[in-house]
């Protein structure tokens, strides 16, 4: 079933754009230059994880971390690496996943964004602002994150307790982490997330994130309460 995506065209470009939709992947792309082949990219990539799951069903279902094997397929010792990292199932880094392989594909493009639930891979030629959506919080819409070009490429990914169909034991309206690696940044922000129930929990949650080898930086909004830490910067936005 197709979910409207009611966070999107708030940053605004002036790049080109595309949606790309193949069963629960749902791509919202922005970039400069050409971009051809992607959808073909995404099937063929989406074929590729289903079929391991045929050959290890837990790959799907397990909320904690699988070992990896030595004949597996690159992107799925990645989303293994980054899950054991995190403390999580490999499936926490699967949105993350299919953003960075479908860019790694086409270095051609200067300028590419591609976001996937609420998960970014980016890489830009400019200085660029993150708008952090937060569900019902009264912060949502009225931050971002400052995003310098000579840090990119990055991967800027955000779990929620209260928005969404993704699962998380938490309540907090909005994780958001910043790493290099953007699997690694999907599957810690689903752990952040789950640590987070209530306002006190915010600097426990931010503490484990920054304990995390690869996490440049981490903000954690519930209610009407936000904390943050790391190298990032956090803006506020008029309405």
């Amino acid at each position: 079933m197709y979910e409207e995506r009611s966070y999107r065209g708030i940053m605004g470009s002036d790049l080109r754009r595309m949606t790309v939709i193949d069963e629960e992947s749902d791509l919202d792309i922005q970039y400069s230059g050409e971009l051809e082949g992607i959808e073909q990219e995404l099937s063929e990539l989406r074929k590729l994880l289903k079929s391991h799951i045929q050959m290890e069903p837990e790959f799907l279902t397990s909320l904690a971390p699988i070992a990896e094997k030595d004949d597996e397929e690159k992107v799925v010792s990645h989303m293994k690496r980054v899950s054991e990292k995190a403390g999580v199932g490999p499936m926490a880094a699967v949105a993350g996943a299919v953003a960075e392989y479908l860019a790694d594909l086409h270095p051609e493009c200067g300028d590419l964004i591609i976001e996937n639930g609420g998960d970014l891979y980016v890489r830009s030629s400019r200085d660029i602002r993150v708008l952090i959506y937060a569900g019902d919080s009264v912060l949502s819409g009225r931050i971002a994150l400052e995003v310098r070009s000579c840090d990119t490429p990055l991967g800027i990914c955000t779990s929620s307790g209260t928005v969404g169909h993704s699962l998380s034991f938490g309540k907090a309206d909005a994780v958001v982490i910043v790493a290099k690696d953007t699997l690694l940044a999907d599957a810690v922000a689903t752990a952040t997330a789950n640590r987070i129930s209530a306002e006190e929990d915010i600097q426990g949650a931010l503490d484990f994130a920054s304990g995390i080898d690869g996490v440049i930086g981490a903000v954690a909004v519930i209610g009407p309460r936000i904390g943050f830490w790391g190298d990032i910067k956090v803006v506020p936005v008029r309405p």
